[in-house]
């Protein structure tokens, strides 16, 4: 099922902003998002592909990556994990005065520019320009600005004050704040159809929720419940991106498209509910 590992993997931009509004260890964000990846492969097996076995069967031929060459591959990736995981708490140590999104970020650039230099000398000297034109394509800029927009905008409303306001203003409704956190995320994934749009959008919010005494919300049962209805949002949007192109590229009807991947939703909104109840009844 698609983007098996976008619920915890360090590089993506959801998980760069929701690490960056969360004040959540990484390690323990990594930890707790992982059985969404599980559910993801277990699912697209049994849904997507264990009902299409005979018709996928194929035999592949050619050349198949050697042994050495797929370490190569896999070392950058690994390096960056592990920067990620275990760098923050060392430069809490060496800075102790730095917050910790901004330490969680530092760990992260870190690693990636390791991880670049180790790429960058593995590529023939030919093929390096082509490397660093990625780097200015007009999607890599998008991806940032969308970042940095998103950022400044957490910015404010922490700035106003607003996030507590609204908090207070939630719990005094009388809306049990559990469904508040689990349906905005999936209204703003299935508006944007993109993960840091979900993220942008409702974990500000959910996070002035959070600030709240009140509220009796718990970190990472509250972010496994907002992230896995938002993502389960974004995979049912007809604007996703992925799921636009996948359907012009095969010629999908969509209707089609939402019979075979309906079930596969429903496991991951179940799972984030189950994942909520568990992390909240050991937190607390």
């Amino acid at each position: 099922f698609r983007h098996t590992w976008e619920y915890w993997w360090p590089l993506f931009p959801v998980v760069i902003v929701t690490l960056s509004i969360f004040e959540i260890e990484t390690w323990q964000f990594v930890a707790a998002q992982i059985p969404f990846s599980v559910l993801a492969f277990a699912t697209g097996y049994v849904f997507l592909v264990r009902p299409k076995l005979d018709a996928l069967a194929s035999r592949q031929e050619g050349a198949s990556l050697s042994r050495g060459r797929l370490v190569r591959v896999i070392i950058p990736l690994f390096i960056v994990l592990i920067c990620a995981l275990a760098l923050p708490a060392l430069l809490d140590k060496w800075t102790p005065g730095v917050e910790i999104q901004t330490r969680k970020l530092l760990s992260m650039l870190i690693g990636l520019g390791i991880g670049l230099i180790l790429i960058l000398s593995d590529r023939k000297a030919g093929t390096r320009p082509a490397f660093y034109k990625v780097l200015f394509e007009s999607r890599t800029i998008d991806v940032l600005l969308t970042l940095g927009g998103i950022i400044i905008f957490k910015s404010m409303l922490d700035s106003s004050g607003m996030l507590p306001m609204a908090g207070s203003d939630m719990i005094a409704s009388g809306i049990p704040l559990v469904l508040v956190v689990a349906l905005l995320p999936f209204v703003a994934g299935m508006v944007t159809g993109i993960a840091i749009g979900f993220a942008g959008a409702a974990f500000p919010l959910i996070a002035g929720f959070m600030a709240n005494p009140d509220a009796g919300l718990s970190p990472l049962s509250t972010l496994v419940l907002a992230f896995g209805f938002g993502f389960a949002g974004m995979m049912l949007s007809p604007v996703h991106l992925c799921l636009v192109l996948t359907k012009g590229y095969f010629t999908a009807s969509l209707s089609r498209i939402y019979r075979h991947i309906w079930p596969c939703v429903l496991a991951l909104m179940l799972m984030s509910a189950g994942l909520c109840a568990l992390l909240g009844a050991m937190e607390w």
